[in-house]
């Protein structure tokens, strides 16, 4: 599997967990054109921001939306079940 060799400085979201607030974050992601990392910010699931009709699935902890550069608005997404958009974070100090 992608995206599982340690990265110094960063934190793995299936060991650490995710933050339960807003913040921003560095995102690792991993492509065909290799790593990139994305400064981003996190949005944590929120139950109250949605209606039963557009509930996420099950899983579901947040998603991570770039504040910079051509991928801007981009989000990347983290579930419980599936590691393809993200693993490795790191928390951006204001």
């Amino acid at each position: 599997m992608k995206n599982l060799r340690e990265r110094e400085g960063y934190k793995n979201r299936n060991i650490d967990g995710m933050p339960d607030q807003a913040c921003l974050m560095n995102v690792i992601h991993e492509d065909h054109d290799g790593e990139i990392v994305f400064k981003c910010k996190w949005h944590p699931f929120d139950r109250q921001q949605h209606t039963k009709d557009n509930i996420p699935e099950n899983g579901y902890f947040g998603t991570a939306v770039v504040i910079e550069g051509r991928l801007k608005g981009i989000g990347f997404h983290a579930w419980d079940q599936n590691n393809s958009e993200f693993i490795w974070y790191s928390l951006i100090e204001d």
